[in-house]
């Protein structure tokens, strides 16, 4: 950092040292513009392996797992999706694709890092904090509350999650649904 201030001012000699950094960053930048005109193919394979490992790993934090043999369809494909799991996988695909090919584009602004920081306060990854975030958000409701209500409350939830918990509260006889499709209140 200060080498680079030295560069502001005016200066009659550089170190040493500090020509041969230059020199080396040099050096390298050439071997990177050879090596993305000579090996595109090595390039693109490193890409997508990059890829695949982010999209794993990532939804593994989160307790997703997806068959090792449908990773790669699942990254490059347009699959049929089996599950959620693999909705998931596919989303994150769709995130990073949206990310590397449209970064120029995407609009950050301050309003965008609030919504951020106000969603990311919002989602637990502990296992069991879903479910009670929707019985949480249950009982603050006042009375009947519908899927679309619930969903609202928690976007870090999804709507299966929300589905799930209903379906497990209505067996235990928590809750009871009255109605059903898009108009059913719990």
């Amino acid at each position: 950092m200060m080498t680079l201030r030295q560069f502001a001012h005016k200066v009659d000699t550089i170190r040493a040292t500090t020509a041969w950094y230059l020199a080396d960053l040099g050096e390298a930048h050439g071997q990177q513009e050879l090596f993305t005109q000579q090996s595109p193919q090595r390039l693109k394979s490193l890409r997508e392996h990059a890829l695949v490992e982010s999209a794993v790993s990532s939804n593994r934090i989160e307790g997703v797992e997806v068959e090792g043999s449908r990773i790669g369809t699942l990254v490059f494909g347009a699959p049929l999706l089996r599950d959620r799991d693999e909705e998931e996988v596919h989303g994150y695909r769709d995130a990073l694709q949206l990310i590397h090919d449209r970064h120029a584009e995407l609009p950050i602004s301050e309003d965008t890092v609030r919504e951020f920081a106000d969603r990311l306060s919002r989602v637990k990854s502990p296992r069991g904090t879903k479910t009670t975030a929707v019985e949480t958000a249950l009982k603050s409701f006042p009375g009947q509350d519908t899927l679309a209500q619930l969903e609202r409350a928690y976007p870090g939830v999804s709507r299966d999650m929300v589905r799930r918990v209903l379906r497990t509260l209505q067996r235990v006889g928590t809750v009871e649904c009255v109605g059903r499709g898009p108009g059913a209140v719990w």
